[in-house]
């Protein structure tokens, strides 16, 4: 906790602006996985539900796991990284409507 009061005073080294960086990209990714678009209840959300349903049935575990586990998390990875970008963008968006 003595790092948040050298954050402030002036004197902050590369790994503290590190460390503040990844903290707030992991609660802003957090925030942005929460309230993202694609869980909003529309009738094409839903029919794309079924239709999923249904070809998930005809897919072998493995691809399963691959797209509903494996992709989504290195995704959210690599997004995290790039939080302040892609913040940015969602904001553009929000601001376009």
């Amino acid at each position: 906790m003595a790092w948040i009061t050298t954050l402030f005073s002036g004197s902050v080294s590369w790994q503290h602006w590190l460390l503040v960086y990844l903290v707030v990209g992991a609660l802003a990714m957090t925030i942005l996985w929460t309230k993202r678009a694609s869980r909003e209840r529309t009738f094409a959300n839903e029919v794309a539900v079924i239709i999923q349903r249904e070809l998930d049935q005809k897919k072998s575990a493995r691809q399963r796991f691959l797209e509903k586990q494996l992709m989504p998390a290195s995704a959210l990875l690599f997004a995290w990284l790039f939080w302040p970008l892609i913040v940015m963008g969602r904001i553009w968006v929000a601001w376009r409507r």
